[in-house]
């Protein structure tokens, strides 16, 4: 009965896959809201051409990039309901990781 409730897209968590197979749990509602490319993918039309619908393999992204990625949803959900922009702190990205994560925001409409 598990294994239903997480083949039918309504568990709580799905993995993000990298290009070199590292996997990042993020919880599935803060992926959705923060990623419509993701959301899309983990949309139950979709699901029929993905084996398992909680893993999504993102052979674009390498694991150093997802793993800014997955800070970058975590940043914006501490900050989401902050009444004011000049408290909320500036998300800092190295500057050799900034084209790599300026390309996965693009692919990934975050």
């Amino acid at each position: 009965m598990a294994q239903a409730a997480e083949n039918n897209g309504d568990a709580d968590f799905v993995t993000l896959v990298s290009s070199e197979g590292k996997e990042f749990v993020v919880d599935r509602k803060i992926a959705t809201t923060y990623s419509k490319t993701l959301g899309l993918m983990l949309d139950r039309s979709c699901l029929r051409f993905e084996g398992d619908s909680n893993k999504i393999h993102l052979s674009g992204l390498s694991s150093r990039v997802l793993e800014y990625v997955c800070k970058y949803f975590e940043h914006k959900r501490i900050y989401k309901n902050c009444p004011s922009v000049d408290i909320i702190p500036e998300f800092d990205v190295p500057l050799e990781h900034a084209l790599d994560l300026l390309l996965a925001a693009h692919l990934l409409d975050c």
